[in-house]
């Protein structure tokens, strides 16, 4: 993996946590309705230019499990930023998620 493929997959994940988040907001607060969604139409559009680039790099059957983490960065970002609840089911499945992008990780490394 090159600095320029792991730059990329750090930009989607970024952009699709804050986006999700910024989702969350605008169903939340009437007052930031608008400009949250904007902001999230906005991450959005640019979490797909790095995706559509990730993809030159990177085959299909690999990037997308890779994206998985986002159920894990979404999960955390409700529990800091929303105070929702997370639960010790939760945090099995955040282990078991990050567990699985690893072991990815480790066995396409070959083919990156």
């Amino acid at each position: 993996m090159s600095a320029t493929t792991i730059g990329l997959y750090v930009c989607c994940v970024l952009f699709e946590t804050s986006q999700q988040l910024l989702f969350k907001l605008s169903g939340r607060t009437p007052l930031w309705r608008w400009r949250a969604l904007l902001g999230g139409v906005l991450l959005y559009l640019c979490q797909l230019a790095c995706w559509y680039k990730l993809l030159t790099y990177w085959p299909l059957g690999i990037a997308l499990p890779l994206m998985g983490i986002n159920y894990a960065t979404i999960a955390i970002g409700g529990k800091y930023f929303f105070s929702e609840r997370l639960t010790l089911r939760h945090g099995v499945s955040i282990a078991l998620i990050i567990a699985g992008v690893a072991i990815i990780c480790v066995r396409a490394g070959d083919l990156l």
